[in-house]
């Protein structure tokens, strides 16, 4: 026995010994040496995990604090998984069979569960802190140089840290959680490696992911009361730039790049079953991958490589993604009461600056860039079945994902081209307040920045299609925010967000003496759903109040150059603007209900085309298909054995495109420009319905929209340049202002302003064959405004609408048109209650009308004009033209029996034939042209004397119009005078007679 326990012992310390002078050998190699060669495969998986501080009350015990644990599970790094294998390698050179070529996996999940408070059949009570940061640096130094199939690099740097801190559970019983809890993971670093001169060499293959997780400061109850009221911090970084070059070299110098920066989180929720839940949470993230604090120069960059000259070398593909996703903050009960009380700070960043060339070489320097930012949130929303909840929450979010591009393919084929397709947007749920059977009461205040890509530089001079560009910037909101509803139940949400979405930015090519170079293809898209401010109930009273500020910018201005070049310089551009918005509506079935909403957008895509093709061959010309409008609904109340209210202000600006400038001077076909602008408001806002209700809706807005703008061109000593084809569209299809009540009251005031304007002026010149420097401009107009119709059935339908409407379609000498309503002859207020279906209306806003050189106080009506006024003939541009032989001079000639007094149609009846009437001594009347409302039953329709002619579609409008079904009802039936039952007096009044046409009201004839 004796001598076996001896040798155990002895193998004992052997072993021992062995093992410490391995750990210290590993430990050794911590300390890189620059100088060494890289281990072919390195790196490794990394997953610490902390669990403590956490209670549980128990039915059968007090409560109970759960035991800690604290682990690490990690396959630790390959090359050092034996000492006695990493010995043997140090003695062994294998940097002839591995070239350089390295591949790193290196993952670090750090898991944190601290300070969380469970009842589960007793009270549980948590009070700590809890801390946890992991480092697992990953950087890579190699060399490809002159070698073929070497120094290539494939790597993986991933921090995921997890946080579960701070929620507070009731089952049974009631759970309270005070924990403030801190976590960090980084992990990655530099790798730089180059295959200058080699073939196969240099490439790098990197996935950079920071993507941190989060469910913390929760307060959820089952059968109890449960309590959070706790903070929480992460952060996670994958840094690190990407730097490689492929000069002189064959496949080298390439660069895949994957960053990835999302955030998931489920915070500061108050969640009520059966019980009470209550949180107040503070959490914030951060999430960094593959950007860089250093660069060239002082400049960050975070992927920069070469490939001059060279063949397939120095390109590069990186697709970026970046932005939370988090649920947090929200109030929801089933049966119960529950209140979140908390606040977000949210930041991701992905990707960055990238440059490369292809200078002299083929198929090298290209770009394929794909950025995308999305945060989506769903925060400070109280939702209640049966019950009671209140959410009030801030968040403040940023994802980014990379930044500009730049390459240069001078002297190069198929080299130093782009294609980059960059998303900004934005998914939001926030301040919606939602109520089943009880209330719901929500705050929020949202402030979101998405932002993707930025500039797109390149060149191609003296090269075969090189420098080219195509690019789709996009930036896309989609959220429901402010928005109060009910089933039977009492909603009320309070919100204000301010929303920053940008995505690309400026291309630019340069190319001289090119040939299928520097050409531009670009698609810059705003386009969005937002639904904000609404108040809807079946029975209950929602209300809202709620202010929005909205920004979105895609892309920018396109510039390019062809001189001297063979299709080369050309862009084709096709922005859009069409952000859709519903807000500030209100509808209950039974209840009070009021929205109050106060709206700022700006929404601007693409922007000026800027091009040369002078000396040029198929160069510098610009196709440019802008297009705008604004989809809106707004400021409307709908309400049936309710009241409800809407009050909105709208400004609203959307603008595609910019002015077109290029030049074919001495070229051939180059430098002519085509654009297609269109111009497209839709807007309905300010309509009032109601069935045994009352409403009343208020609105203020002002709209615009801007589709293209100016071109201009030359076509000096050319052939086939320079010429303009230009087709600006114009259409304002808009419903508001409309009250229309059945037993009930409706009540519409509307004030707002509109400017449509599609292209601008187009001016070219020069000199050459036939088809050059032409000028063909195809403007189209059309408006389809209707608005203030009230309709009312044993009801009140009133409406005071103002509208002031500016379209500019394509070049107009004169500026502007401009259509202000109301127009025509401005009927008083009272006429309604004062005149009956035979009357006269007294025209009292015509007090002052200029007779001859003159003034008069009042306007003949039903009786001959004291002609002691009247000295001289003034006749309307549109009065009927007389005969030839009949000359007026001074005065009027004879008229039938009445000598020489001129029949008014309307003032005095006509003389019966065969009989002669006295003869009035002569009188000559001043007739002003008056503004006047042509009739076409059942509508009026405005027409303006002084629209000048152009080439457009027919407008057609319908305002001031009162369509009464009441009278006309109760007539068929034979109920007799409505004035008697309280109609309005206008209800049987023939339209026709009374106004008239132009001729009708005002004509001279002869008996």
């Amino acid at each position: 026995m004796q001598t076996w326990a001896k040798r155990g012992i002895q193998s004992a310390l052997v072993t021992g010994g062995l093992l410490m002078l391995g750990t210290g050998i590993a430990s050794a190699q911590e300390n890189v040496n620059p100088d060494a060669a890289p281990s072919t495969i390195d790196g490794g998986i990394t997953v610490p995990i902390d669990m403590e501080k956490n209670a549980v009350g128990l039915p059968v015990a007090s409560q109970r604090e759960l035991p800690e644990f604290h682990r690490e599970i990690s396959n630790d790094r390959v090359s050092r998984a034996n000492p006695l294998v990493r010995d043997a390698g140090d003695r062994v050179d294998t940097s002839a069979a591995t070239r350089g070529n390295v591949v790193q996996p290196n993952v670090v999940v750090p898991v944190d569960v601290c300070g969380n408070a469970v009842a589960a059949g007793s009270d549980a009570s948590v009070d700590t802190t809890c801390g946890q940061t992991v480092t697992q640096p990953a950087a890579v130094l190699t060399d490809g140089s002159n070698g073929s199939l070497a120094g290539n690099v494939a790597a993986v740097g991933l921090a995921v840290p997890a946080q579960v801190t701070g929620n507070s559970i009731a089952v049974l019983g009631n759970s309270y959680a005070h924990t403030s809890a801190v976590q960090a993971a980084s992990t990655g670093g530099d790798i730089t490696t180059s295959g200058d001169r080699g073939t196969l060499s240099g490439n790098i293959a990197a996935a950079q992911g920071a993507v941190p997780a989060q469910v913390t400061n929760n307060a959820v109850g089952g059968g109890g009361n449960a309590y959070s009221d706790s903070d929480a911090a992460t952060s996670a970084e994958s840094l690190g730039s990407l730097k490689t070059d492929g000069d002189n070299s064959s496949v080298g110098g390439n660069v895949v790049g994957v960053p990835l920066a999302p955030i998931a989180a489920v915070n500061g929720n108050g969640v009520a079953g059966a019980g009470n839940a209550d949180s107040i949470a503070r959490n914030s993230a951060t999430s960094d991958a593959g950007t860089t604090r250093t660069g060239l120069n002082g400049i960050p960059s975070w992927t920069q490589t070469s490939g001059d000259p060279a063949t397939l070398a120095g390109n590069v593909v990186q697709p970026q993604l970046a932005g939370p996703v988090s649920v947090d903050d929200n109030a929801i009960a089933g049966a119960a009461n529950s209140s979140a009380t908390s606040s977000t700070v949210n930041d991701a960043e992905a990707g960055g600056f990238t440059s490369t060339t292809g200078e002299g070489s083929t198929l090298s320097g290209n770009l394929a860039d794909a950025p995308v930012a999305l945060p989506v949130s769903g925060g400070g929303n109280a939702v209640s079945a049966i019950g009671n909840t209140a959410a009030k929450h801030s968040n403040d979010v940023t994802a980014k994902a990379g930044e500009g591009t730049y390459t240069n393919g001078d002297h190069s084929v198929l080299a130093a081209n782009t294609l980059s397709a960059s998303p900004a947007g934005a998914a939001d749920a926030c301040g919606d307040a939602v109520a089943g059977a009880g209330n719901a009461t929500a705050f929020c205040d949202n402030d979101v920045t998405s932002d993707t890509g930025g500039y797109n530089g390149t060149t191609g001079n003296d090269s075969v299609v090189s420098g080219n560009i195509a690019q789709v910037p996009a930036v896309v909101p989609a959220e429901a925010y402010g928005v109060a509803a009910g089933v039977v139940g009492a909603p009320t949400s309070t919100t204000d967000e301010h929303k920053v979405l940008t995505s690309g930015g400026t291309p630019n090519s340069q190319d001289d003496n090119g040939t299928v170079s520097s050409n531009i293809v670009t698609a810059p898209t705003a386009v969005g759903a937002q639904a904000f401010g609404d108040a809807a109930a079946l029975v209950g009273n929602p209300n809202t109040d709620t202010a929005s500020d909205t920004v979105l910018v895609a892309g920018g201005p396109s510039n390019a150059t062809g001189h001297h070049g063979s299709a080369s310089g050309n862009i084709v551009q096709a922005p859009t603007s069409n952000p859709a918005q519903a807000f500030g509506d209100t509808v209950v079935a039974v209840g009070n209900g009021t929205s109050n909403v106060d709206s700022e957008l700006d929404s601007t895509s693409g922007g000026d085309a800027v091009s040369d093709g002078a000396e040029g061959a198929i160069a510098g010309n610009v196709v440019s298909v802008p297009e705008a409008s604004a989809v809106e609904v707004f400021g409307s109340a709908v309400g049936a054995g309710s009241n409800v209210e809407s009050d909105a202000a709208n400004d609203y600006s959307s603008l595609a495109g910019g002015d077109v400038t290029t030049t074919g001077d001495r070229g051939s076909l180059s430098g002519n420009a085509v654009a297609a602008q269109v111009a497209a408001p839709v807007q309905a806002f300010a309509d009032t319905v109601t069935a045994a209700a009352n409403g009343d809706s208020n609105t203020f807005g002002v709209t615009k929209v801007v589709a293209g703008g100016d071109s201009t061109t030359s076509g000096k000593d050319a052939s086939v340049s320079g010429n303009l084809v230009t087709v600006p569209a114009n259409a304002a299809p808009e419903v508001f202002g409309e009250p229309v009540t059945a037993a009930g009251i409706s009540k519409t005031t509307s004030d707002s302003t509109l400017l449509s304007k599609a292209g601008g002026k187009t001016t070219t010149a020069g000199n050459g064959d036939a088809v050059t420097a032409n000028d063909v401009p195809v403007p189209v107009e059309a408006a389809g405004q209707v608005y203030d119709i009230p309709v009312e059935v044993l009801g009140q339908a009133t409406a005071l609408v103002h509208t002031t409407t500016t379209q500019t379609t394509g070049e107009e000498a004169d500026g502007a048109r401009s259509n202000e309503a109301p127009r025509g002859i401005d009927l008083p207020a009272s006429v309604d209650r004062l005149l009956g279906a035979s009357d006269i209306p007294s025209l009292t806003n015509l007090s002052r009308l200029p007779v001859g050189s003159e003034t008069v106080s009042t306007l003949p009506v039903n009786h001959i004009p004291d002609t002691d006024q009247l000295t001289s003939l003034d006749l309307p541009s549109t009065a009927p033209a007389l005969e030839e032989e009949r000359s007026f001079g001074g005065t009027l000639p004879l008229v039938g029996g009445f000598g020489s007094t001129p029949v008014i149609r309307g003032l005095l009846p006509l003389a019966p034939a065969g009989r002669s009437l006295p003869t009035l001594p002569t009188a000559p009347i001043a007739v002003p042209a008056l503004p006047v409302v042509v009739p076409v039953a059942p509508v009026a329709q405005p027409r303006s004397l002084d629209t000048p002619t152009r080439t457009a579609l027919p407008t057609a409008s319908l305002s001031g119009v009162k369509l009464n079904t009441t009278g006309d009802a109760l007539k068929a039936a034979g109920a007799g005078d409505e004035r008697s039952l309280g109609a309005p007096a206008l209800a049987g009044l023939d339209t026709q007679s009374l106004f008239g046409s132009l001729e009708d009201t005002i004509q001279m004839s002869r008996i």
